[in-house]
C-alpha cells in the first residue's frame, strides 16, 4: 500500500496549484526515499475525458514511484463550527494516507462539523485543513501547522497570510477562521470564532 497522497484539484481539465503539489510530493520522496530525480504530477497522469470538466479531485498515492491516481467530482461540503481538541503527542509533517489518528479526533467533534487540533498549547489545524485567522484586517496562519499544506504555502509565498504563533488562549482575539485545502480558497470556508467550542 502505497503511504503517501497527493489530492489535487482540478478545474475545467486544468490542474490547480500544481506547481506546489508537485514540490511537496518530490520533497517527500528525496526526504523518505532518497529520490532526487524530480517529476511533474501533469505530465504523469492523464485526467479522464469524463473529468475535464466542473471542479474534480485527483487523489494519487504513491511512495518510491506514483501510485494509483483516482478521480472524482468534488463536493463542497460547507463548516460552520469547531472543536478544540488537544493532542500534544500527534505528528503529520508528511500527507500520510494513514490518517488514524486524526480520523480519531474528528470523531470526537461531537455536534461541531469539524475540529481545531490544539498541539502542546499552540494552534495547528482542522482535520482536513490548514487554519487562517483573521481580525476582520490581516490573516494569519500558525506557524505550527501538523501539515505545511500546498494552499498555506502559495499564500505564503505572495504574502496574501503571515505566520504566527497562535496558543488556543489568543483564538479569541479574532473574528474568524477560514480553512484552507487544496480545494478552499479563503473565503470558501469561514466559521466565526464564536462558533468555535
Amino acid at each position: 500500500m502505497s503511504q503517501f497522497l497527493e489530492t489535487i484539484q482540478i478545474i475545467n481539465g486544468q490542474w490547480q496549484n500544481i506547481e506546489w503539489h508537485n514540490r511537496r510530493f518530490n520533497k517527500t520522496r528525496l526526504i523518505h526515499f532518497g529520490i532526487k530525480q524530480p517529476l511533474e504530477i501533469q505530465n504523469i497522469i492523464t485526467i479522464p475525458d469524463t473529468f475535464k470538466a466542473g471542479e474534480v479531485k485527483c487523489r494519487l498515492s504513491y511512495d518510491r514511484e506514483p501510485g494509483l491516481a483516482e478521480f472524482s467530482d468534488y463536493s463542497f461540503k460547507a463548516v460552520a463550527s469547531l472543536k478544540i481538541i488537544h493532542d500534544d503527542a500527534i505528528d503529520y509533517r508528511f500527507k500520510d494516507a494513514d490518517r488514524n489518528r486524526i480520523n480519531l479526533l474528528h470523531g470526537k467533534r461531537g455536534n461541531c462539523d469539524d475540529i481545531i487540533i490544539i498541539k502542546n498549547g499552540c494552534v495547528s489545524d482542522s482535520s482536513y485543513s490548514n487554519l487562517v485567522f483573521s481580525d476582520g484586517k490581516d490573516f494569519f496562519t500558525p506557524d505550527s501547522p501538523l501539515l505545511p499544506g500546498t494552499k498555506r504555502e502559495k499564500y505564503l509565498s505572495e504574502g496574501i497570510i503571515k505566520t504566527l504563533n497562535i496558543k488556543e488562549a489568543d483564538i479569541r482575539t479574532f473574528k474568524e477562521v477560514h480553512l484552507i485545502n487544496a480545494f478552499l480558497d479563503l473565503g470558501r470556508c469561514v466559521v466565526k470564532v464564536t462558533d468555535i467550542h
